[in-house]
């Protein structure tokens, strides 16, 4: 009998570690989405992007008018390949977040985000709506699978 109760606790404490262990974890994950951009591709009118600051070159601009896309920079305006456009637009509404790496402004420079050493990407929509603005930093290109990080 008195081997029945303490596996009868030992069973409660291990439920009530599991159940809270749960909790906490589903708390902790809705403060932080991985999905960067939450647009429709269909709505977007124009994305701008800017080169870091210390570059000092003109924006890339890729914008739509009667449906077609047109790509500028500076002086040279030139239609878009529908088809890598598409593939570009997939790619970057499907960027996900791996982990967060600063929650302060004060920790941006160590990744390359702050204004002068990030690359902008600046997503509107059409008529003038929704403008989402996407920070990409530091890149390291000596692994597979190597980081970048980025601020939205």
């Amino acid at each position: 009998m008195k081997k029945n109760t303490i596996l009868m606790a030992v069973l409660v404490i291990l439920v009530v570690l599991y159940l809270s262990t749960n909790y906490f974890k589903k708390n902790s994950s809705a403060s932080f989405d991985p999905q960067i951009v939450k647009l429709d591709s269909s709505k977007i009118g124009k994305i701008t992007i800017y080169p870091p600051a210390k570059e000092k070159e003109e924006p890339i601009v890729l914008s739509r008018s009667s449906g077609q896309w047109e790509v500028a920079k500076g002086k040279i305006v030139s239609k878009a390949d529908p088809s890598k456009l598409r593939s570009a637009l997939g790619q970057l509404l499907d960027v996900e977040a791996q982990r967060l790496v600063a929650k302060t402004k004060d920790k941006w420079p160590n990744y390359e985000l702050g204004d002068s050493l990030a690359r902008k990407v600046l997503i509107e929509e059409k008529g003038g709506g929704t403008t989402t603005a996407l920070y990409f930093g530091k890149t390291s290109y000596g692994q597979v699978a190597a980081p970048a990080y980025g601020r939205g």
